[in-house]
């Protein structure tokens, strides 16, 4: 099982969080560790996929629809929530079609863990030529 998110923060800190209320371990900590432990970020793979530099790179869901000729269905009936998903499925489909395979973007050894990522995060080039590590969160 591979997660596919808009962004890192998701399934970095998001899920585990929820599945650690009301207290520690409400969730499994082995069925977290399953499911958060690796993870794929659109961002990083329309960067990879794509060759696109930084600059390049789609920022959003709506410029990642746009990158394929797709409009952004009217909220209707859909929450932000769910309107996310289908543009976040809409977007897999066509980098699928293009010939993506899929892979992580972004890992670690537990939940707990640093997590090691494919391409460098959008702020650390400037960190990086300043000899500066910044923690990713």
């Amino acid at each position: 099982i591979l997660f596919v998110s808009a962004r890192d923060v998701e399934i970095q800190m998001t899920l585990p969080r929820a599945c650690n209320l009301p207290v520690p371990e409400t969730v499994d900590p082995a069925l977290q560790q399953f499911f958060f432990c690796r993870w794929a970020c659109l961002k990083d793979i329309f960067r990879a996929h794509f060759s696109l530099t930084n600059e390049e790179a789609p920022v959003n869901l709506r410029a990642m629809l746009r990158h394929f000729g797709l409009q952004r269905q009217a909220t209707g009936r859909f929450t932000g929530c769910m309107l996310d998903a289908v543009c976040v499925s809409r977007v897999v489909r066509e980098v699928l079609r293009t010939g993506w395979e899929p892979r992580a973007t972004a890992w670690r050894d537990s939940v707990t863990a640093q997590t090691q990522f494919l391409l460098p995060k959008r702020g650390e080039f400037f960190a990086s030529d300043m000899n500066v590590i910044k923690p990713h969160f």
